[in-house]
């Protein structure tokens, strides 16, 4: 069996003998009121982008910037509220409470920033939100027009 992409949820997928996805489990050759002009692109950092907009394919010189964050490290209030449980007797003995609570709380904010071309029409209608992060990869996919896609592959 060869892998396919779905028309309906646009995963790419290994369909099952009836030809159905197994994500969505719709059937890949159903193709009624499928937008067959979108599809899914995975954007990384720093990764060359044609200057096309990403959703209607016209020529653009406009960027619209995405930035996905997440707070990596730190703790939750039940791990603060057990060291604070543990820790009272300490505070007795010397004023190491506040500062290992103060170290609880420190973590660092992970960004991705991402310079999309997307023509103003394009951003009036909403901003560009993916479908998926990758943190440790540095990208994300997105929803766009199926010949955006096919010229990323073409850089």
């Amino acid at each position: 069996m060869i892998v396919e992409e779905c028309p309906h949820c646009n995963r790419t997928v290994l369909p099952s003998a009836e030809r159905d996805c197994p994500a969505c489990h719709r059937s890949l050759d159903d193709l009624e009121g499928v937008d067959v002009t979108r599809t899914r692109a995975t954007l990384r950092v720093s990764m060359k982008l044609p200057q096309i907009c990403c959703d209607c394919d016209e020529p653009t010189d406009q960027i619209e910037h995405v930035v996905l964050s997440r707070t990596v490290g730190g703790s939750s209030l039940w791990e603060k509220a057990a060291v604070f449980a543990f820790m009272i007797p300490a505070v007795f003995v010397s004023f190491g409470l506040f500062r290992s609570l103060g170290s609880l709380e420190r973590g660092h904010v992970d960004l991705i920033k991402l310079a999309v071309p997307r023509c103003e029409g394009c951003r009036a209608r909403g901003v560009l939100r993916p479908e998926h992060t990758d943190f440790e990869n540095r990208s994300a996919t997105f929803m766009v027009n199926r010949c955006f896609a096919e010229r990323l592959r073409g850089i």
